[in-house]
């Protein structure tokens, strides 16, 4: 409340002052009608009342607050008003949202301590507040082997005794060996225990904030003030701690081993690394991600299941489905159930808020929109090839998948519009943002979905719901590991690629360190597809390639990716924020492109196929064309991109031109809806999809007569000609031998029937 003036020369209340002064109080008031206080200036608060203070200042900070609740409402550091209410007048737990303040300047006092216990568990390779909710779900060697160890292996059965026993005594093995695989296994272990850092520095931060907010409540009901508070916090935390050090709870009383085990769980809990229940789905999941097959489709478990369940609990409506949250909400512990109400109402007022950004990606000059996974690439079959690639040639106009979307403007606050007369849009990632992004991926997915499910399921909800859940389990990192298994058994290359990228990783230790290095330093995409026409043998050169992504400076003699429309390099887009953040940034960003080309075939989802890596094949004759090797294929794609002309004109530039022209543009504008004036949706939807269908067929017809003009004028160069004359005579080789064979058989029919 304010100070009346008059009460300044009040002999009792100068008195005071003076008092509050020295010790620091701001505002003070002997107006004992309207804030009783005892003699000391305390505030008199009664039984079944609370203290509310309303701030009429911003001029706020976590140390001015601290001492707020540490001196129980004894110190005003803020201008406030004080009043008086009874438990109906209060809309929210007032202890819960103290106990929260005192949680998060905890966590913050927190983090030195956090830091020198993460840097111990660097050290000895695991957690150490809690071995059982660790972050890396792998076996790891315990220790270090010696010569003794070789030995025995070595002696250990009659198949080393007859193998491994004459090495290891010939070349004196076992005084070199346990070296070299000592050292590869401290390589090999970096990224792992680097992990586990990680994981026991935040873990340390929740924990020891937990704790301390504990022990502070406790105090609080103790009616603990000042230094007997800060003493009674100091003594209790100390022993939980010493439950930390020594890994032992003997002879400390039950209320330290319940605020020890609840902290622990609380701390495994905010990293998403609590232990899963082996009876439960999710814990025979991880049981069979033990296994070392299980481990290529399951790299990680317990975490991913966790944040998919965290997700799941602020979910309205499928929260309640969950029982240990039904569990939660009838908790007789109030803050247990508190926290599962809050649950809901802060993920209903996200879900909403992220639906209205969501539905507006319809609207072009939206400020922001939410974009979702774009056409569907799960699955197999041409349909799905046709998405991948249309998301490709998305990806080269600047479109993000998963990412908020914001209008881009000029100097002067105005909206910057492209060729095609769409504005200009800035991407940014939200992939990262777990759990909330499992919320937003859903509904931007189901946004997109709705309108690609076909005029007949329009109103097919459960559809578009079933398909959007469905993209955002299989588009999740950590669980992309099963859908390439699956795609695996239809496709022996992309087997292939699954081992090669495990053996990578498993090669060089700190794989996503070095990748996020490699796209720092170097944008350029390089080309890892595997060539059959490689003379390499196929296992090296797919492990190669994978490890030109993950080691910085490698490119293991790959070339670039390209596009072969434009021919412009391919770049990994760079981490929103200064370029310095660039090294393990999770949130990347993009920028439109103002290419009219790509924006025509991208508005009207017309997905063109690259260039073949191969020639004149013929469909079920084995070696009957020319097969490409990956330099070979980036020599044609950058000569149909650049050297291939019509008229003097390359690809990009004719397709420029013929979209520009007024029958092409009208097309265009009737395609995206406009001046489609009938009343019969179906009739909307047919003219829409006419107008697409005579774009994409002139653009088709164009893309095809380069791609042939291409192929001969490249195959007629002179470092090409070899190619040709070995395809043109393996060609008659299968021709003539084709006619001997034939005529043959033809004479033994003749034979046989006379």
């Amino acid at each position: 409340m304010a100070i009346d003036k008059k009460n300044r020369l009040d002999s009792v209340n100068l008195q005071q002052t003076s008092k509050y002064i020295k010790d620091g109080l701001t505002v003070v008031s002997n107006n004992t009608d309207i804030v009783p206080r005892d003699e000391n200036g305390n505030i008199i608060v009664q039984d079944g009342s609370y203290i509310v203070i309303e701030p009429n200042s911003f001029n706020i900070n976590n140390n001015a607050m601290l001492k707020i609740l540490d001196t129980q409402f004894n110190y005003f550091k803020f201008p406030a008003q004080i009043r008086e209410v009874q438990d109906e007048d209060l809309e929210f737990n007032t202890d819960e949202f103290i106990k929260g303040w005192k949680q998060f300047i905890y966590m913050s006092e927190s983090l030195g301590d956090a830091f020198n216990i993460a840097r111990k568990a660097f050290k000895v390779n695991e957690n150490i507040l809690d071995r059982g909710a660790m972050v890396s779900d792998a076996q790891r060697v315990s220790r270090n082997i010696n010569a003794e160890d070789v030995r025995n292996f070595a002696d250990q059965n009659i198949v080393t005794r007859g193998t491994v026993k004459p090495f290891v005594d010939v070349f004196l093995a076992d005084a070199w060996l346990p070296s070299i695989y000592n050292n590869f296994r401290r390589i090999n272990g970096f990224g792992s225990r680097m992990l586990i850092t990680e994981d026991e520095f935040l873990k340390q931060v929740n924990f020891r904030g937990y704790v301390k907010a504990e022990a502070w409540e406790q105090g609080i009901r103790k009616n603990l003030q000042g230094e007997q508070l800060k003493k009674y916090i100091t003594t209790q935390t100390e022993k939980v701690f010493k439950i930390v050090d020594t890994g032992s709870t003997k002879k400390m009383p039950k209320s330290i081993r319940d605020m020890y085990k609840k902290a622990k769980d609380f701390a495994a809990e905010a990293t998403f690394t609590k232990e899963l229940d082996p009876k439960s789905f999710s814990g025979r999941i991880q049981n069979f991600a033990q296994h070392p097959y299980g481990r290529v489709v399951f790299p990680f478990v317990r975490t991913p299941l966790n944040i998919l369940k965290t997700q799941m609990r602020y979910t309205p409506v499928v929260n309640l489905f969950m029982s240990e949250y039904r569990q939660a909400l009838r908790s007789t512990d109030p803050n247990i159930a508190a926290r599962a109400r809050g649950e809901m109402y802060l993920g209903g007022g996200f879900a909403l808020s992220a639906a209205l950004i969501a539905r507006d990606i319809e609207n072009p000059f939206a400020e922001i929109g939410m974009t979702g996974g774009g056409p569907n690439t799960v699955g197999f079959g041409d349909t799905t090839e046709a998405n991948r690639q249309l998301v490709k040639q998305k990806k080269e106009e600047g479109w993000q998948p998963y990412s908020f979307r914001f209008l881009v403007r000029d100097s002067n606050g105005e909206i910057v519009l492209t060729k095609s007369g769409k504005p200009k849009y800035k991407y940014i990632s939200y992939k990262r943002l777990d759990p909330w992004s499992g919320t937003f991926m859903l509904l931007a997915d189901f946004m997109d979905i709705e309108g690609q499910i076909g005029s007949q399921q329009t109103n097919d909800i459960a559809t578009a719901i079933t398909v959007s859940i469905a993209r955002n389990l299989t588009d999740r990192t950590y669980i992309r590991g099963l859908t390439e298994v699956a795609e695996a058994i239809h496709n022996p290359f992309a087997l292939q690629t699954l081992l090669a990228r495990r053996a990578a990783n498993i090669i060089n230790p700190v794989a996503g360190l070095g990748r996020s290095v490699q796209r720092a330093t170097d944008k350029t995409k390089l080309d890892t597809t595997y060539y059959p026409a490689d003379e390499m043998n196929t296992g090296i050169r797919q492990v190669l390639n994978e490890l030109a992504r993950t080691i910085p400076f490698y490119n293991a003699n790959l070339e670039p990716d390209r596009n072969w429309l434009t021919g412009s390099v391919v770049e990994y887009p760079s981490g929103f924020g200064p370029d310095t953040f660039d090294i393990l940034n999770p949130f990347t960003a993009t920028n439109t492109k103002d290419n009219y080309v790509l924006s025509v075939i991208n508005d009207l989802n017309i997905s063109l196929q690259p260039p073949k890596k191969f020639f004149f094949r013929k469909q079920g004759i084995q070696g009957s064309g020319i097969e490409l090797t990956s330099k070979q294929y980036a020599s044609y794609v950058k000569y149909l991109a650049f050297n291939t002309k019509e008229d003097g004109q390359r690809l990009i530039v004719s397709l420029y031109k013929r979209l520009n022209e007024s029958d092409m543009k009208a097309y265009y504008k009737t395609a995206m809806g406009e001046e489609v004036n009938s009343t019969n949706q179906d009739t909307m939807v047919g003219v829409q999809d006419n107008a697409r269908a005579k774009i994409s067929k002139e653009i088709k017809k164009i893309v095809g007569d380069y791609k042939v003009k291409a192929r001969n004028e490249w195959l007629r160069l002179p470092e090409n000609r070899k190619l040709f004359g070995k395809y043109t005579a393996n060609i008659e080789a299968i021709n003539n031998e084709t006619t001997k064979a034939t005529v043959t058989n033809l004479e033994k029919l003749k034979r046989l029937g006379n």
